[in-house]
């Protein structure tokens, strides 16, 4: 690994996470999966088929636009509102520029404000428009939530800052017709 690289590594882990901890999406079908479980006797917790008629409230898909600069770690903050909709899971967009799945903090998934975070230490680095994450809402209200998201930092593979600019397939979350909602007609 490029000592610059390191450096930012270390960087990001330390500083951009802010001593939160932070999580790879690699594998969201086996928590899926652990989710729609039956839950034990005495535990509360929605049952097997219950789980499985939930459905994603939809996704949005995150991308970085640095120009001519090659990007090699980002941390960004997305926002959204938590009483319609929270985050389901975070996962690599398609054709993205980073390997693997980008790190975020699953408790922070219902509060409204969700960092994710990648580091791409190897050869082949985007520039231009880069694909960097998928953000899967899971429904909890009928509504519409705005959602935003903002650059907290963008760097090179030297580690200098990079100028960018986020920008989401949408801007907006719609849910409605879930059951028990105030409006639902039965």
């Amino acid at each position: 690994m490029k000592p610059a690289v390191f450096i930012l590594a270390i960087a990001l882990a330390g500083c951009a996470a802010g001593g939160e901890r932070y999580e790879s999406a690699a594998a969201p079908a086996e928590a899926d999966e652990a989710a729609m479980e039956e839950p034990s006797a005495g535990s509360a917790g929605p049952a097997k088929s219950e789980q499985a008629r939930r459905v994603p409230a939809g996704s949005v898909d995150i991308f970085i636009d640095c120009g001519e600069e090659e990007l090699a770690a980002y941390t960004i903050e997305l926002r959204f509102n938590p009483s319609i909709a929270r985050v389901m899971r975070v996962e690599s967009a398609d054709g993205g520029g980073f390997p693997g799945a980008p790190m975020s903090d699953p408790q922070s998934y219902g509060t409204g404000v969700t960092r994710i975070v990648a580091l791409h230490a190897g050869g082949g680095l985007a520039k231009g428009r880069v694909p960097v994450a998928r953000v899967v809402f899971d429904p909890v209200s009928s509504g519409s939530s705005p959602i935003s998201v903002s650059i907290l930092s963008l760097y090179n593979p030297q580690g200098r800052r990079v100028i960018g600019a986020a920008i989401l397939s949408r801007h907006s979350i719609v849910v409605s017709g879930l059951a028990g909602d105030p409006g639902e007609k039965r």
